[in-house]
């Protein structure tokens, strides 16, 4: 599937080869390269410009540089359109729509960081009506959430304006499932020390670990050996988030 940069790129050089074909052609019928330069640039962005004699332009090269220069316009209009819709939809324009919509959110989880638990706890959670915030590590992972339909912010877990970005102040729930439960227990005392209402549920991926998380005062948290079997976010969404609300 070709990409709309490689579109672009596409035109651009189509736009680019016309150029030069029809420069070339006046050129080789008896035109001095700088006047079939300019002639080239003003007819291909048609404006009115008189730099061909009426004697010359009879001429069949000339003729067809004069059709490949009335093509250059429409698809100069095409790339410029498509450059427009490419800055409307760019990363940045994205991520502050996406912050806009955290400042209304009460009651939402944000979800530590992002990557396939994420995605799967993500889509639990919408299945069930309740919206949720992934922080990712990069922009590029944020872009990924982003075009899969989430809506994210660029965060550390050791940084407190993460959270904040987030929209923890008027959030119930942080969810850390990353890989490392090393950097859960960061999320979780980052996440506590910025919030002091908020409830933290944590994956535990060795299960040794778990009375290290209890000691970080996590308000619950699964483990996927002990989910046997079922789907993670299932796992959270109907047990841990209940067993936090009850503390």
């Amino acid at each position: 599937m070709v990409s709309v940069r490689q579109t672009k790129q596409l035109l651009a050089g189509i736009i680019l080869t016309l150029f030069i074909v029809s420069v070339l052609l006046k050129v080789g019928a008896g035109i001095g390269p700088a006047a079939a330069l300019v002639d080239t640039a003003m007819s291909g962005l048609q404006m009115d410009y008189i730099g061909i004699s009426l004697t010359t332009a009879v001429h069949w090269p000339v003729v067809v540089a004069k059709l490949l220069d009335a093509l250059i316009l429409p698809l100069l209009a095409i790339l410029i359109a498509m450059a427009f819709v490419s800055a409307l939809d760019s990363f940045d324009i994205r991520e502050r729509i996406a912050r806009s919509k955290i400042k209304s959110m009460k009651g939402h989880v944000i979800i530590v960081p992002f990557n396939s638990y994420a995605e799967e706890i993500a889509k639990s959670l919408s299945e069930q009506g309740i919206k949720s915030v992934v922080m990712a590590k990069t922009k590029k992972g944020l872009s990924k959430a982003i075009e899969k339909g989430w809506i994210g912010v660029i965060g550390d877990i050791d940084e407190r304006d993460s959270f904040t970005a987030a929209g923890i102040d008027t959030a119930g729930f942080v969810v850390a499932c990353d890989y490392d439960d090393t950097k859960n227990a960061i999320t979780a005392i980052t996440a506590k020390a910025k919030s002091k209402s908020i409830k933290v549920i944590s994956v535990v991926n060795d299960a040794a670990n778990e009375d290290k998380m209890r000691s970080l005062k996590v308000d619950a948290f699964v483990t996927p050996e002990l989910a046997a079997g079922d789907d993670i976010a299932d796992a959270i969404v109907k047990n841990a988030f209940v067993k936090a609300w009850s503390k």
